[in-house]
């Protein structure tokens, strides 16, 4: 059964079908299998839940937490067909597939001219490559094709240069191989070999139905061709599917969904006159989502548009409006500044502006690199230099801020210990034979005295006690201690990086404030050696990936933790709808830009051709870029309003680069406060 209405599924309604149905089972909540599109809906739902009620642990999981815990299950009944390694798949970081695949695109590129029509840096190529990929798995499409899918559907296919998607495809089967020989799988893969490969064997559907007699999906619009393909191994096994959604507000570009292809699906067993499919033709993909008049019950939601004629004089708008919300205790936590993707100087000149004026804020936003951050920099430093890494270079600048911050100095004292120091300081990266003599020199004791003080310990080393024996030790010096220590320990990297955080840098004066970016770059690294034990990636990379390509991240927790009534949101357009946020009082910052509605046909990437909706060849012209902008505008502006109390918009006429700053998202508002077509 699929329920699929005009308006925004109402969870409640959703929860009382799963009661009603763990009634029917006695309890039984484990003969329910419930996949929710969000994880932060799981609390919710499960709050909803009599705890009387059920005898079992409820089966509530987003779609990829579900096929996570099956592949790892059911390992043993693709290993063989793969010819993998392991028996069980390790799961790699999420900065992994992007430093892998720029390295697999620099290496094809120096070696054999590949992609030397792109003027894209290999960074921005392999992100194209692995959206490619991604959206592949998502769409049940196929993965090693999606370059040529792309090719052509171009409008200029007959001018362009066919290899660089070709080897699109080539550089995603050589990744996809490399995965598959060391047993380990990301996001994609997982899904890919779920649907592809567990999915369809017979021994795996037995087990599936003897474990599950229903199957809830509360978001329609949020389900992915592959996981259809789940709904419909339930339905062919003759068990009983709920499916709730809403589609008046298609932002599915966004998600890599195909919504064309999932309506489709249930429009076949529902009377759904309203969403009758007419065609596959872009030009007529409006038949269902926001239309205007959807939005004109909105219209007087949005208060005012703010237009400044520079970019600094709209942010100090937006500080002005805040400030004003911020008098007002109960509105403060009802309120959400909102920027385009993207808007990294934006985010700091807000938030250090907020941090001034004294308005406590938290932050949805995470797109920078986790070095950024002073704490987690130092702990990647210190942890190259305890692995004796010598392919890794850091600045002068960032020796001299790991000393001023470990040492509680200024820059330029810090500077001076640096210069006086810098021999052994990178003398680290040398064999623990060199480290040794030097180490023991510094100290002005012997090499076997120091030795045997620490070989007198028969367990945990007291680092107290051989400081103490130790006359005139520098506070450097008991940092080289630590390496050497740890060395002789011969503790992991990430082990090192544990202790180095709990005995020295959790004494710093805001060193408690930095646990929880401490915590993360910590357990990037375990994953990281991890990947390296399965041979997916070397030891000595390990480094460079937490430099150059881990990115922050804001876990549930963390979240649920910083959001408060007393606090101001700051997000995205998208965060903002996928987590159902009740704040009703919305700023729309920087309404010109155009990243606010993305391009959607990019140089070697688009999303919307690889869907099975798309017609196969069909070339993707400029009307339908126009077209899908247009009716992917209308939906954002119709998620956004349909929770909205008070929206207020701020533009400049020009942009943070100087240049003239129009949208269509600009137009769409003015033209909607007019009441005018869009």
């Amino acid at each position: 059964m699929a329920e699929i209405t005009t308006k925004q599924t109402n969870l409640k309604k959703v929860s009382e079908k799963y009661n009603e149905l763990i009634k029917q089972k006695s309890g039984k909540c484990s003969k329910i299998l419930f996949l929710v599109s969000d994880g932060k809906l799981i609390e919710k739902i499960k709050s909803s839940i009599n705890i009387n009620s059920y005898i079992e642990e409820p089966q509530i999981l987003t779609y990829i937490s579900f096929i996570m815990k099956e592949l790892e299950k059911y390992w043993t009944l693709i290993s063989k067909e793969l010819k993998s390694v392991k028996g069980v798949p390790n799961n790699i970081p999420y900065s992994l597939p992007e430093y892998i695949i720029t390295e697999m695109v620099e290496n094809f590129r120096y070696k054999y001219g590949y992609f030397e029509d792109i003027t894209g840096t290999s960074e921005n190529i392999s992100k194209s490559i692995y959206s490619n990929l991604r959206s592949a798995a998502y769409m049940n499409t196929d993965i090693y094709s999606t370059g040529e899918k792309i090719y052509y559907t171009k409008k200029n296919k007959d001018n362009l240069e066919r290899f660089s998607y070709t080897q699109n495809d080539e550089i995603i089967k050589e990744y996809t191989d490399k995965l598959i020989e060391k047993s380990a799988i990301d996001l994609p893969m997982a899904i890919y070999l779920y649907t592809e490969k567990l999915l369809k064997k017979e021994e795996y559907q037995k087990s599936l139905s003897k474990r599950y007699d229903y199957l809830i999906i509360d978001s329609i619009e949020k389900t992915s061709n592959a996981e259809l393909e789940l709904v419909k191994v339930f339905e062919k096994m003759g068990k009983e599917t709920f499916v709730y959604g809403n589609i008046s507000g298609d932002i599915t570009s966004i998600y890599n969904f195909d919504l064309d292809n999932i309506v489709e699906h249930y429009s076949k067993e529902d009377e759904l006159a309203s969403n009758k499919l007419e065609n596959k033709n872009l030009a007529n993909h409006q038949r269902y989502g926001a239309k205007y008049k959807d939005l004109i019950p909105f219209s007087n939601r949005i208060k005012e548009c703010y237009q400044s004629q520079l970019y600094n004089e709209m942010i100090e708008d937006i500080l002005y409006k805040s400030e004003e919300i911020a008098k007002d205790s109960k509105k403060i936590g009802k309120t959400a500044i909102i920027i385009p993707p993207g808007s990294g100087i934006l985010l700091h000149r807000i938030i250090d502006a907020l941090q001034k004026r004294g308005i406590k804020y938290f932050s949805t936003i995470t797109d920078h690199k986790i070095s950024q951050y002073r704490y987690a920099n130092l702990l990647i430093i210190i942890a190259a230099l305890y692995a004796g890494n010598s392919e890794m270079e850091f600045s002068t600048e960032e020796y001299i801020q790991m000393i001023s911050l470990i040492l509680g100095i200024n820059k330029i004292k810090a500077n001076k210990i640096f210069r006086e120091n810098e021999t052994l300081l990178k003398s680290t990266i040398l064999e623990n034979s060199e480290l040794d003599k030097i180490y023991a020199e510094r100290r002005e004791i012997t090499f076997d005295n120091f030795l045997g003080n620490i070989e007198n310990e028969n367990s945990e080393i007291d680092i107290k006690d051989i400081n103490n024996s130790v006359e005139n030790v520098h506070n450097l010096d008991r940092i080289i201690e630590k390496i050497y220590i740890g060395r002789k320990k011969n503790l992991k990297r990430s082990e090192f990086m544990r202790r180095f955080y709990t005995e020295v840098l959790i004494t710093l004066e805001d060193g408690i404030e930095n646990i929880e970016i401490c915590k993360k770059v910590i357990t990037e690294c375990e994953k990281l050696e991890e990947a390296a034990e399965c041979g997916v990636i070397k030891d000595f990379e390990i480094d460079k990936i937490l430099k150059t390509y881990s990115k922050d991240y804001i876990g549930f927790r963390e979240l649920k933790n910083s959001e408060g009534n007393d606090k101001l949101m700051i997000t995205t357009p998208f965060y903002y709808i996928n987590s159902l946020s009740e704040r009703g009082i919305q700023l729309w910052a920087d309404c010109g830009n155009n990243m606010w509605n993305p391009k959607i046909a990019k140089e070697i990437n688009n999303s919307i051709v690889l869907r099975k909706s798309y017609e196969e060849k069909q070339i993707f012209t400029d009307l339908d870029e126009e077209k899908l902008k247009k009716y992917y505008m209308n939906n954002l502006l119709y998620s956004l309003l349909d929770s909205a109390e008070e929206v207020y918009a701020f533009k400049s006429d020009y942009s943070l680069n100087g240049y003239l700053s129009e949208s269509m998202m600009y137009t769409s508002i003015i033209n909607l406060m007019d009441r005018e077509e869009i």
